[in-house]
């Protein structure tokens, strides 16, 4: 039981951070950006889709366990 909340509250820390990174990402696309914080928003986009895939694709590693 306490390892599953562990898990659980690592995975709200990631959602956390996913949707300050989407945040991030709407306000590449907004140009409401100074420029000198452009560059250091670029990060964002690719740390989210790291950050999505990860998660999609260990949810697609423990469907495949439980099938076989």
């Amino acid at each position: 039981m306490n390892n599953s909340m562990e898990k659980s509250k690592i995975n709200s820390n990631y959602d956390i951070l996913k949707v300050a990174l989407a945040i991030m990402i709407v306000m590449i696309h907004s140009e409401f950006l100074p420029n000198v914080l452009y560059p250091w928003f670029r990060i964002s986009v690719p740390l989210f889709f790291i950050i999505s895939a990860y998660f999609f694709f260990s949810k697609i590693r423990n469907c495949a366990d439980e099938i076989f």
